[in-house]
């Protein structure tokens, strides 16, 4: 006699994505998940893990390193341009100003201390902003405003970071050209973005977290034990946490956040490269430094803020970027890219990060607004501390 009994949900039991050995051993019994394994989900894990020591933490990252900005950045250790911050001062209040630079400068000090100076190839190199000659009203404005720079700076560092640089010492210095001067900040520095994510999953490998990548997720529910939804399979958790940063709304379609893009560039070893240190222009929207004897650059999105395309970035960024490099940067010097690539970002009407508690044991870490190197530890770190 044929003891066959359907499956409950019916007779056409469909064909799961995952073996049974992969479900109870990889799929069950989670206490914190962790959606995206960039830099806020990693520092959400590491931070969790300390917290709770004895709890089974796991990661879901869809890529093979990280889709977002983590491993796509440039790599510098930042908390603001002086014309960024007088944009800020324009439209925020001085209070929230000195709180964003203060949340930048906390960041990238729990990132050294989490992984350590010398394993993110931490150079404490200063930066530049520069001016070309047809920015003399902003490159004046920003002289008569110094003091209240360094103000509004040294409230949130407790150091007064910016100093005036001359034209000719540029020259002299980095054989710039076209350029009328600048202003360093001299608190500011650069990170191996490589170095750094291998250290983070380093950490994460040693303290017990459990990172799985190639696993998208496409919905979750909320409850005593929230569960996502991943191809044919559901997962249950004590604690949701996503840090999927400018890519939160395919999960949360009512944030204010959007997904923005910045083309990065990098050019093949040039001999005697004198550019060395990180340098930034038009309000943090451009940016470019060395990696050893080659030039990296990038940004540039403000030309063209409704690109969409995930790949191909709009000619007229490339072109700006190339001719900067070209007529500013490094003049009279042959050079050739020998890679470019696309970061996304996560950028909203508001420039604060989106940290909380979004519905019962469901929690939010998104909304870096380009500066994830430098709050993404700290997020990460304070969407743990959020966790019940």
């Amino acid at each position: 006699m044929n003891q066959y009994l359907p499956h409950p949900k019916g007779t056409d039991l469909e064909t799961s994505a995952f073996s049974h050995w992969e479900h109870s051993g990889f799929l069950t019994d989670i206490d914190t998940l962790i959606i995206g394994g960039g830099i806020v989900g990693l520092n959400a894990a590491i931070q969790r893990k300390k917290l709770a020591p004895n709890e089974r933490v796991v990661v879901f990252e869809k890529a093979a390193f990280g889709f977002g900005g983590s491993t796509r950045n440039a790599g510098f250790a930042c908390f603001g341009s002086p014309t960024e911050i007088l944009s800020d001062l324009r439209n925020l209040s001085d209070e929230v100003v000195i709180r964003l630079i203060k949340m930048r400068w906390e960041g990238l000090n729990v990132m050294l201390e989490t992984l350590g100076k010398s394993q993110v190839d931490y150079i404490h190199s200063g930066s530049v902003e520069l001016f070309t000659e047809s920015e003399s009203d902003l490159y004046q404005e920003v002289k008569l405003k110094l003091d209240l720079l360094n103000e509004i700076a040294s409230k949130a560092i407790s150091h007064s970071p910016y100093v005036h640089t001359e034209a000719s010492d540029l020259q002299q210095r980095y054989g710039f050209s076209r350029v009328l001067g600048g202003y360093e900040n001299t608190e500011e520095g650069s990170i191996d973005t490589g170095k750094m994510f291998y250290s983070l999953r380093k950490k994460c490998l040693e303290i017990g977290i459990e990172m799985y990548h190639g696993i998208e997720v496409f919905s979750w529910k909320p409850g005593d034990r929230p569960e996502v939804k991943i191809e044919n399979e559901t997962v249950q958790c004590s604690n949701l946490i996503i840090c999927t940063n400018g890519f939160a709304k395919d999960l949360i379609s009512d944030l204010d956040l959007s997904t923005a893009r910045n083309l990065v560039m990098i050019t093949e070893p040039i001999p005697e490269l004198k550019v060395n240190g990180t340098f930034h222009m038009n309000e943090g929207y451009v940016y470019f430094r060395n990696v050893g004897n080659r030039l990296l650059i990038g940004g540039a999105r403000h030309l063209d803020r409704d690109w969409m395309d995930r790949s191909s970035p709009p000619e007229e960024v490339s072109e700006y970027l190339k001719t900067l490099v070209s007529e500013v940067i490094l003049p009279n010097t042959k050079w050739t890219i020998d890679r470019q690539w696309v970061g996304f970002l996560g950028v909203g009407s508001q420039k604060t990060p989106i940290v909380e508690e979004v519905d019962k044991n469901v929690y939010l870490a998104v909304r870096m607004g380009g500066m994830g190197v430098a709050i993404g530890s700290l997020i990460g770190k304070t969407v743990a501390e959020l966790v019940g």
